[in-house]
């Protein structure tokens, strides 16, 4: 690849300043079908148990086709659709309705159909379809959609709309090295996304077999929570804690201020992370009024309403933040270790106990009287570190593959917005 020199003209396109040597050419004159979906409703179609899977927009929203909870329709009314909503190698799908411009490649001939809300577009000469699906992801990252949107709430993008955008077309061998590149940088993408989840599953399933047999025992009992290892004890939370109370309940916004001292609420928490991103920050006098519900380095904070039940312990780097309608616990580090509660609660164990407490029918929420009364396992404490220590192996690992997944979709950014407009030049042969 090279970079582009300073005497080189460019103009404007969809996708931002191309070179002037590209062509811009409308999508509709780069395609030989463009056209949307059966139209499940207007057709009356009547779904099956099995048969041939009908995609929506919802299947392709991560770049790929994903063919989980498809609903089907039988092979006579396939047979009668097929020819023109059964998309082939290379076509590419576009979403149109709802969830507008995702899109994703049909890699190999097979039998399915796509619904209303999703385009299907097959290149002709002038174009490379792997080629024109980065322009089109493109635009989606640029949110170049928005600006040809319809619809009040639902939003949707029609033909006329997509077929009048201009497409930069360098020459085709050009365009088939560049679809080869960013391909390649997606195929890390898809190795990476594979590994963090086969990791996360990994972990799920560690996560259940130490909570409910803990390490190296072979003697259990049946208790309040199910089966546990004998030795294990079972406790009320408020047994293991010092002070377990609400964080602050009423109007924080007057005292939201630019720079003070940070206030962690629900939308932070995360199972076992507190996520800073959106944090936001209240005065210094408003801190001091409300000092119970101060944070101290190894608490627990667990989300009220909402997503009942997600917790998280309070890191170093939170030491004397504030926090805002959540349930703060403070535990006996001689009895119990926060991070233990933190994964106990957050897995799918602790998660099916939390509803037995949950109340409300629209919003569900945890009292904190309730909350006190919830019963744990407990093991030793020298093996609550040692599940601890497991679990944040795996973490660590997980964590280290999604930087590695930020660092390849920012690449891939990057390298979107060098290629497709020419800045950076690939050599062709």
């Amino acid at each position: 690849m090279n970079e582009i020199s300073d005497n080189i003209l460019f103009k404007s396109s969809c996708v931002g300043q191309v070179i002037q040597e590209w062509s811009l050419v409308p999508l509709k004159d780069c395609v030989q079908k463009f056209h949307q979906g059966i139209n499940t409703a207007a057709d009356k179609i009547e779904y099956t148990q099995t048969g041939v899977a009908v995609l929506q927009a919802k299947h392709i929203t991560t770049g790929s086709i994903d063919f989980t909870g498809v609903r089907r329709l039988n092979r006579m009314d396939y047979v009668r659709y097929k020819e023109k909503f059964n998309p082939h190698q290379d076509d590419i799908l576009l979403t149109n309705i709802g969830t507008i411009g995702k899109t994703a490649i049909v890699l190999t001939d097979s039998e399915f159909l796509i619904a209303w809300n999703i385009f299907l577009i097959s290149t002709n000469e002038k174009a490379i379809s792997r080629y024109l699906k980065f322009i089109l992801e493109c635009l989606d990252e640029q949110r170049y959609y928005r600006t040809l949107s319809n619809g009040n709430a639902t939003k949707f993008v029609n033909k006329s709309s997509l077929e009048s955008i201009c497409i930069p077309l360098p020459n085709l061998k050009e365009q088939q090295k560049i679809a080869d590149i960013l391909t390649s940088v997606d195929r890390v993408i898809e190795k990476t996304e594979c590994q963090i989840s086969k990791l996360q599953k990994l972990k799920k399933g560690v996560l259940n077999d130490l909570l409910t047999g803990g390490v190296g025992h072979t003697q259990f009992k049946n208790s309040q929570v199910g089966r546990i290892p004998r030795c294990w004890c079972v406790f009320p939370l408020k047994s293991v804690t010092k002070m377990m109370i609400n964080g602050f309940v009423g109007t924080a916004s007057p005292h939201y201020v630019s720079e003070g001292i940070a206030y962690v609420r629900s939308l932070n928490i995360r199972p076992n992370l507190i996520d800073t991103r959106n944090l936001i920050y209240v005065s210094e006098g408003f801190h001091r009024r409300n000092e119970r519900s101060i944070l101290k380095e190894g608490d627990l904070l667990t989300v009220q309403s909402g997503h009942t039940g997600t917790s998280s312990v309070v890191p170093k780097s939170l030491e004397n933040a504030n926090c805002h309608a959540v349930i703060l616990s403070r535990f006996d580090s001689n009895q119990v270790q926060s991070e233990f509660v933190s994964q106990y609660l957050n897995s799918d164990l602790g998660k099916v106990r939390l509803k037995q407490i949950c109340v409300g029918s629209v919003i569900q929420h945890i009292n904190t009287k309730d909350f006190k009364d919830f019963y744990i396992p407990i093991p030793p404490i020298s093996e609550q570190k040692k599940i601890n220590n497991i679990l944040i192996s795996i973490e660590n690992n997980i964590k280290k593959k999604q930087q590695k997944l930020r660092q390849a979709k920012n690449l891939k950014k990057s390298m979107m917005q060098e290629l497709l407009t020419g800045r950076v030049r690939v050599k062709v042969s």
